[in-house]
Formats: structure tokens, C-alpha cells, sequence
């Protein structure tokens, strides 16, 4: 069969002048006309891969997330106040000379402690039993709640850094929770401090220490002191590690670590901003003095079990 060319060619043309054959010439414009969502702009659909859309969308996401934060500081830390001061006038008769185990003050302590987190958008969850008094607790430090939230289910003397004994209403409420405070990069001071730790084991009270001696990097844990484990084995108490962590949604949370350079009051604010957090507190099985490794021994082998439950490199 023959066909002509151009005949052919004048129906290539205008099938691509009008579209296929029985389609009208504005289907045809429709058909090749580009599609919206194709083109970047704010009123673009979200490309593949990209959850939060435009940048529009992304910048209303945050805007939403400042005023929730906003809001949750407006009325949380005006409450933390009040709880700080009721406790105060509390502590006067009750704590003063720190939690004695059994008594009004320790119970005083402990719900008093649990108040102000519950105000904070924290929850406390024990995990394991600690041990009866006296006992030496040594736990990871990483944030200003670490204090309080291990009060909140086992009171104990704390030693701390000399600095938070001048902070207003923050120092004079450490003093009378039985603080310890020790003059960092003092031999002299640390040795006055072992000596009053030691003295308290013995009197029957348990004392709890951050052998870091500071906070630690978001998702890292410092070196263990053994040195101030000696204090325990004076007076003949046990150790006890306690692994301290901040959840959301069952996953690890960091906004309530310091980051570096960050101050203190800054982090208390972005702490108050964020969505409730759970804290955990677990209780490990104590560490056994060993002649052959000693202080040293013990204070890898606490390390050890305290990052396995952080989930970070021993």
C-alpha cells in the first residue's frame, strides 16, 4: 500500500497543532499545560522526600513550637518559684542539718523534690532498689536536675561545688539538704570533704557523689575519680552506682544536658520550653572492693555498668 508523504507529514502537523485525532484543541492545551506542583514556590505541593514542605510550612512549624515553649515558661517558672519558696519555709524546721534517714525532713525532701519536677514537665521513674543506709551513691552527671531528681526517690547527702553554695535561695536550700561542698582543683578541700563524707557513713547517713567532676558532653561519660571512693571504704560503707537518664517517647532526650558554653539559667529555660520528659532512675548492683585493683577497679567497673545503661562507649 502507498502512502503519501505529505500526507502524512499535514497529519503529524496537526495532531501537534490540536492533539490526537477526536481530542479538541483546548484538551490538547490542558494535556500539555505544566503541572503546578512541579514549580517551586510557597504554594508548591511538598516534593518527594521532603516532610516538612516549604519553607513556609517549616517556618509556621517553628514559629508554633517558639509560642508552645513561650507559653510553658509563662506559667511553669512562676510556679517553680512558689515551690522553691514553699519549701524553703518548710526546710526551716524540718531540715536543719540535712536529711537524717527515717525522719520528717527526709520525707520533706523527697515530696518536695517530686513537686518541683512534676511543675518542671518531669516524671521520675525508679528502676532497680537501692540500698539501705548508710551507702555511697555514685551516679553520671549531666544535668542541674540530677540532684533532685535522685532525691525524689532516695534522699542522701550530696557533694557538690562550692560555687552553688553562694547562688541566692539555691545555696542556702543546698546547705540545708546536707550538701557537701568541695572547692574544685583544692587538694585541701577535697580532703576536709572525704573526711565529713566518711564521718556521715559512719553516723548512719548515705552519701551521693558525682565522680566526673562536672557534667558531661550530650551522649559521652568523663573518666571516673577513684580517689573519692575512699571514703566509703573508711567507713566501711557500700557502693552503689546510679545511672541517671532525661527520655521522650521512650527515646533518650538531650535537651536537658548542657551543651558547651551554655549558662545555667539558659538551660533552665530551655528546659522549661520543651514537652514533658521522663527521668529514670536506676539503681545497680554495688561495686566489690578488690585488694588487687582497689579504688581504680572500682571505679571502671561502676563506670562500666552505668554506660551500659546510657548506652554510650564504657
Amino acid at each position: 500500500m502507498y502512502v503519501d508523504a505529505s500526507t502524512s507529514d499535514d497529519t503529524a502537523m496537526r495532531a501537534k497543532r490540536h492533539g490526537p485525532k477526536g481530542c479538541s484543541a483546548a484538551a490538547a492545551v490542558r494535556r500539555r499545560a505544566p503541572r503546578p506542583w512541579r514549580h517551586h514556590g510557597a504554594a508548591a505541593r511538598p516534593l518527594p522526600g521532603n516532610r516538612f514542605g516549604s519553607n513556609a510550612v517549616r517556618l509556621a512549624w517553628r514559629r508554633q513550637a517558639l509560642t508552645l515553649g513561650a507559653l510553658r515558661c509563662a506559667w511553669r517558672f512562676p510556679l517553680l518559684l512558689l515551690v522553691a519558696f514553699a519549701g524553703c519555709l518548710a526546710a526551716i524546721p524540718l531540715l536543719p542539718r540535712g536529711p537524717r534517714p527515717g525522719t520528717a525532713g527526709a520525707a520533706l525532701l523527697r515530696n518536695w523534690s517530686r513537686i518541683f519536677l512534676r511543675v518542671a514537665g518531669v516524671r521520675v521513674r525508679r528502676m532497680g532498689e537501692p540500698l539501705h543506709d548508710p551507702v555511697m551513691f555514685v551516679a553520671n552527671h549531666g544535668s542541674w536536675m540530677d540532684i533532685t531528681v535522685l532525691h525524689a526517690v532516695r534522699p542522701a547527702d550530696f557533694v557538690a561545688k562550692a560555687e552553688i553554695g553562694r547562688w541566692p535561695l539555691v545555696g542556702w536550700m543546698a546547705r540545708r539538704g546536707g550538701t557537701i561542698f568541695h572547692q574544685r582543683g583544692s587538694t585541701n578541700s577535697l580532703v576536709a570533704v572525704m573526711a565529713v563524707m566518711s564521718d556521715r557513713l559512719r553516723a548512719g547517713r548515705s552519701i551521693a557523689a558525682f565522680p566526673e567532676g562536672g557534667t558531661a558532653p550530650p551522649g559521652t561519660l568523663k573518666v571516673f575519680h577513684p580517689r573519692i571512693l575512699q571514703a566509703a571504704l573508711d567507713a566501711a560503707a557500700p557502693v552503689q552506682p546510679v545511672a541517671l537518664r532525661y527520655l521522650r517517647d521512650g527515646q533518650p532526650s538531650l535537651e536537658v544536658l548542657f551543651t558547651p558554653g551554655e549558662s545555667f539559667m539558659h538551660n533552665v529555660f530551655r528546659v522549661l520550653a520543651t514537652r514533658s520528659l521522663t527521668a529514670e532512675v536506676h539503681f545497680l548492683n554495688p561495686v566489690i572492693f578488690e585488694p588487687e585493683g582497689g579504688r581504680r577497679r572500682m571505679a571502671e567497673t561502676a563506670r562500666a555498668e552505668i554506660a551500659q545503661v546510657l548506652g554510650v562507649a564504657a
